[in-house]
This record gives C-alpha cells, sequence and structure tokens, in this order.
C-alpha cells in the first residue's frame, strides 16, 4: 500500500499544487485586505514566546503519547505474562 500511496500523492501534490496554482493564479488577482497593508499598530519588534516555551509546547503531546505507549505494551506484556502463567498452573494440575 505504501509503494503505490507515496508515488501516488507525489503525483497528487504536483498536479494540485504546482498547476492548478500556477494556472489558477494567472487568472485571478485580488489585493490584500486593508489589515494586512496598513501600518497602524503594527511593529518590527514582536515579543516572542520563550525557547523553554515553545519546547514545552511541542514535548508534551510527544511525552503524553510515549507514556500512553510504553503503558499499553506493559499491560499487554503483563497479560501475556498472566496468561502463561495460567497455563502453566492448568499443566501442572
Amino acid at each position: 500500500m505504501i509503494l503505490v500511496g507515496i508515488p501516488t500523492a507525489f503525483i497528487a501534490m504536483a498536479i494540485a499544487g504546482v498547476i492548478w496554482g500556477r494556472n489558477v493564479g494567472g487568472r485571478i488577482f485580488t489585493d490584500a485586505p486593508e489589515h494586512f497593508t496598513s501600518a497602524e499598530g503594527a511593529s518590527d519588534e514582536k515579543e516572542l514566546p520563550s525557547f523553554g516555551m515553545v519546547l514545552a509546547i511541542v514535548l508534551t503531546p510527544l511525552c503524553l503519547i510515549l507514556l500512553g505507549e510504553v503503558r499499553d505494551s506493559g499491560q499487554r506484556q503483563l497479560r501475556q505474562v498472566r496468561a502463561m502463567a495460567g497455563k502453566q498452573q492448568a499443566l501442572q494440575r
């Protein structure tokens, strides 16, 4: 499936993004909205979030996903161990 999906995705991306965008972009033109071009309230110095804040925002979901996977893996292994122990006890009887 992946061997078919990746080439298909690249072809679709080329058609939809490049060819269609170039074709339509040459025919349709609109001016930018006034609030984008006006200088009112615009300043060159914007207060950016700290690196630590950005890192926390990016890593929080990744850590939660990783913890969920570790928990699920541990539960699967525990079920397998209990099943094997139950079979072993049944064989000893």
